[in-house]
């Protein structure tokens, strides 16, 4: 019975635990080529075309990244153009460990870390300023509440922390 009691203890602990969501976003620039590593701020006034590239079987992902950009520059102000934009962002999506919603609410931790790697290569003015890659990851427990680890959470975070690179101009 004392077993039962502390097996039950020990898996309620657990839960409450497992409600906590991580994520961490890791950047690393590119100390290759020509390139400068110390990035260039991009004024919210200079039009900006935003591509996002990947492999085929990534096309929903290549999608909700887009989005995910395109709304995150909009809401801070970035004028978006595809023709004849004086900056450019090119993301280029590497790796992606997909974890959807329901497998991580039925499999919790064992389901893993959703994950995204991405390598970005921003030009201004048709000449390559910065090259970087960064990756995301996103952990729940559970999946339950507002952050659930899943790969678009991962892809939200991605989209954010990049925009927050270009606006101040620096890796942290």
């Amino acid at each position: 019975m004392e077993r039962l009691i502390l097996i039950m203890a020990a898996f309620t602990a657990i839960f409450l635990v497992g409600c906590s969501t991580t994520s961490t976003i890791k950047t690393q620039p590119d100390y290759s080529g020509n390139t400068s590593t110390a990035l260039v701020v991009i004024n919210k006034t200079d039009s900006v075309n935003v591509l996002v590239l990947g492999k085929t079987e990534d096309k929903e992902e290549i999608d909700l990244l887009r989005t995910e950009l395109i709304n995150q520059f909009q809401e801070n102000g970035f004028v978006l153009a595809e023709n004849n934009p004086k900056a450019t962002i090119k993301v280029k999506i590497t790796n992606v460990k997909r974890v959807g919603r329901g497998i991580r609410m039925l499999l919790g931790a064992l389901a893993g870390k959703a994950k995204i790697d991405v390598e970005v290569i921003i030009a201004k003015n048709n000449q390559t300023v910065s090259m970087f890659g960064m990756e995301t990851e996103a952990i729940s427990f559970t999946g339950w509440g507002n952050l659930p680890g899943t790969t678009e959470q991962a892809i939200a975070k991605t989209a954010e922390r990049l925009v927050k690179i270009v606006t101040n101009g620096t890796l942290q």
